[in-house]
């Protein structure tokens, strides 16, 4: 579906119905296409490249602990230190 910008400001929430709905929703300023809609089909953008194949999933690393070290000077006597 082709639309003007001047009727896709003016009828925006239908218009976002149908981009909602599978209907690709392309617009045009005078003519030009500038730009396009269409709906997300519940899936998110990561789930819908996988799915194409341009990406692959994250493979995610377990994190044990988190390792403390103290340090012997706050951030504020480590630059009077440095700066002397």
């Amino acid at each position: 579906m082709n639309i003007r910008t001047g009727k896709l400001k003016a009828h925006l929430t239908g218009h976002t119905r149908k981009a909602a709905g599978d209907d690709q929703v392309r617009f045009a300023d005078r003519g030009r296409p500038v730009g396009k809609s269409e709906g997300l089909g519940g899936t998110s953008l990561l789930e819908r490249r996988i799915a194409k194949g341009w990406m692959t999933p994250p493979e995610r690393a377990v994190v044990t602990s988190a390792i403390r070290y103290n340090a012997p000077l706050d951030t504020p006597g480590a630059i009077d230190e440095d700066r002397g």
